[in-house]
């Protein structure tokens, strides 16, 4: 379990150093814009940086690509921000990964978990991308303490027929369409705020038995709530524009 440095002598890029890495290395990086496209194919790597708007990966003249792909399990992103990538800014693909204290900005989609079950974002910053600010299109996924902020869609999308995905204490805030869209079934919406978003706060259409504890929709264009017939939900909180 090596851990490198990045920049150094030895290891100018990140690309660099996830050349020799092995599953469960560790990759430092400092302060710094790193133009770079990333594929984590290294089970159990661990990329962290050094703070969200010091480490920044770079996609401002790349063209169309993703800023981190996760080809593997068990793997961790930190402490970083991805920017300006014309597809996501961080695409996951495999299971049980973690992505923690990330910032995802102006990218086409901020976070695309679009295959692998049991992944973890938490204390995440998904804010201003083209589309949607995160999407999770596989099930058993945990979405917590995060904040979507000013997206062009949905601050969250749940895609159809997906299930048991976890959203706990997140904040959807100034996103052009919902807070919240949810499509797929026997989803938890725990703790979450929906303030100020273009259309409703929580859409859920076409789905079944999601439950909804404890949330709150505040002053969104459309309306608080938007729920299917067998959705349950208790103690929740809707207030509208005066």
């Amino acid at each position: 379990m090596t851990v490198r440095k990045v920049p150094t002598v030895e290891f100018p890029t990140i690309n660099n150093a996830l050349l020799v890495s092995q599953p469960y290395d560790t990759i430092r990086v400092g302060e710094g814009n790193f133009p770079e496209t990333l594929e984590i194919i290294i089970k159990g790597l661990r990329l962290i940086g050094a703070g969200k708007g010091k480490t920044i990966i770079n996609g401002q003249d790349l063209g169309v690509t993703n800023g981190i792909t996760i080809n593997n399990e068990l793997v961790t992103i930190e402490n970083l921000t991805v920017q300006n990538f014309k597809g996501a800014g961080i695409y996951v693909n495999m299971d049980e990964n973690i992505i923690h204290k990330v910032m995802a900005i102006n990218n086409e989609i901020g976070i695309d978990i679009a295959d692998g079950n049991r992944n973890m974002v938490f204390k995440c910053e998904i804010n201003e991308n083209v589309g949607e600010g995160l999407i999770s299109r596989s099930i058993l996924n945990k979405i917590m303490h995060s904040k979507m902020i000013g997206n062009q869609a949905n601050g969250l999308l749940v895609e159809s027929q997906i299930q048991n995905n976890l959203i706990y204490c997140c904040l959807a805030q100034k996103n052009k369409q919902d807070g919240f869209h949810v499509l797929g079934n026997e989803c938890y919406f725990i703790s979450n705020t929906a303030k100020q978003n273009g259309f409703n706060g929580f859409n859920v259409t076409d789905s079944l038995e999601n439950f909804y504890i404890f949330n709150k929709a505040i002053e969104n264009n459309g309306n608080g709530f938007v729920v299917d017939l067998e959705s349950t939900l208790f103690e929740n909180i809707s207030k509208k524009m005066v």
